[in-house]
């Protein structure tokens, strides 16, 4: 009796990449500063030399140095306008490093409302003039 072992390696990708998160979440950036970064999180470690994307209305941008290899951070060079909804679409030809490619394009669509009460000392109602600055 002869018995043949063998294994089947494929690098298809069992799984379509997918986005499991993004901040801001609920489509508000509330933030003092106007650069704060926006991310999207994946399923997946992600390609970055895959990724193509947009943002409108047009926005002087660039990608942070990934720190999380499934989240894909974007920063606004200039900053996001107070008050203005931006799109961010990233395109469907993002692939993971296993290969697996977004099933369609996936965006964000949030506006930067900066609440500037929120973050002064003043509107805590604290003393703060005895501290030594």
């Amino acid at each position: 009796m002869i018995v043949i072992f063998y294994l089947v390696s494929s690098n298809t990708p069992t799984q379509n990449l997918g986005l499991v998160s993004t901040v801001p979440s609920n489509g508000e950036l509330d933030s003092p500063w106007s650069t704060e970064p926006v991310e999207f999180v994946f399923n997946s470690p992600v390609d970055v030399k895959t990724l193509s994307y947009t943002v409108i209305p047009a926005t002087r941008t660039k990608v942070a140095e990934q720190q999380n290899l499934s989240t894909i951070t974007i920063v606004p060079l200039e900053g996001w306008d107070d008050s203005v909804e931006y799109k961010i679409e990233i395109d469907d030809s993002l692939k993971s490093l296993r290969g697996e490619k977004l099933k369609e394009n996936v965006s964000l669509v949030f506006k930067r409302t900066a609440d500037y009460e929120k973050y002064t000392r003043e509107s805590e109602g604290e003393d703060y003039s005895n501290l030594d600055f």
